[in-house]
């Protein structure tokens, strides 16, 4: 077994001798093909290194017995049973290991830095395990953490981050299940109210997606890492990228803010609520869900943090509107 970097450097180095090799067929070929045969030998012979290194790396001969914790498969009109491009193998790979990197970061650190952490990509950087036909299939493993890492601190962070990756990957293939199913962007914002978080994940999967004009039809996920009921798979299509497109519009408009005032209004048939004495913006309005009923009720005249997603022009007149996600008590009121 090997890791995805080394995995991908291999298959780059094939992907640049098959260059070599057209290039001469479009200099040599032609005009003196008995010369183009002679120059082919060299890398032809590195061909052959190259893939019995890689079946030996990833054991290619016992694919079927791999118990890999994700299988990827893809589909297009230049992959075929037993081949496929390396660009698009190498592509889809590394899409997929920064996307994981960049919300394992998000859950590890809770940010985006300008460039992830060595022991965060340590951490996140998934195994190839296996290759097969079937279109195109990869097999994924969670990749081996040092042990100082899962029981140590990464970054300064103290939770325990020994499955990070696994982490990473279910909640990226979370938003994938959305992006793949027909339920509304209310459903994607319940799963991932953060807009933050939610712009993390979206963004790495659209880097995954087929494009609308590019050699992949379909890219699927299955496997113990698939946030689903046992038996489901994951299918994302071309027109996958207009869902998840309109989903990261929705998001870049929205911010999360917490807000302190004194609660003076609450509205039960719209459940929603007014703070006032706000600091800089003077008073606060917002919709609260059904289980903060009982908490709002409470807490009437009485010191309020409120926290919630802003989403800019859906309120009244076009102002921003306040989708209360939590709502605390500061100071209880004075005993009778």
């Amino acid at each position: 077994m090997t890791s995805l970097d080394n995995v991908t450097q291999t298959l780059e180095q094939i992907g640049r001798v098959h260059s070599s090799l057209l290039q001469l067929r479009d200099e040599v070929g032609a005009s003196n093909p008995n010369l183009f045969r002679v120059l082919c030998e060299g890398p032809l012979d590195m061909l052959a290194d190259l893939h019995r290194d890689l079946e030996r790396e990833l054991e290619l001969g016992e694919t079927e017995e791999v118990a890999a914790d994700l299988w990827i498969r893809l589909e297009g009109p230049t992959i075929r049973d037993h081949a496929a491009p390396a660009s698009i193998l190498v592509a889809i790979l590394d899409a997929f290991r920064t996307g994981v990197t960049a919300v394992g970061e998000l859950l590890a650190c809770g940010r985006l830095s300008s460039r992830p952490t060595a022991s965060i990509k340590r951490a996140t950087d998934l195994r190839v395990v296996g290759l097969a036909p079937g279109s195109l299939q990869i097999a994924l493993a969670a990749p081996d953490v040092p042990h100082q890492l899962q029981l140590g601190v990464l970054d300064g962070h103290p939770e325990d981050q020994g499955d990070l990756a696994e982490r990473a990957v279910r909640t990226l293939l979370q938003v994938a299940d959305w992006a793949a199913g027909t339920s509304d962007h209310s459903d994607l914002e319940r799963l991932s109210p953060d807009p933050d978080a939610r712009r993390v994940c979206l963004s790495a999967l659209q880097r995954i997606l087929p494009r609308p004009r590019g050699d992949l039809s379909l890219v699927e996920f299955r496997g113990a890492l698939v946030p689903t009921e046992a038996g489901r798979t994951i299918r994302l299509r071309k027109d996958t990228n207009q869902r998840v497109t309109e989903a990261l519009d929705r998001a870049i408009h929205e911010r999360m803010v917490t807000h302190e005032g004194v609660l003076r209004g609450i509205d039960l048939d719209q459940t929603s609520i007014r703070i006032r004495s706000v600091d800089e913006v003077g008073e606060v309005s917002g919709s609260f869900p059904p289980e903060l009923l009982e908490t709002a009720v409470h807490a009437l005249d009485r010191p309020v943090r409120v926290t919630g997603i802003v989403r800019a022009g859906e309120g009244r007149r076009g102002l921003p509107r306040l989708e209360i996600t939590r709502l605390e008590i500061l100071e209880e009121a004075d005993a009778d």
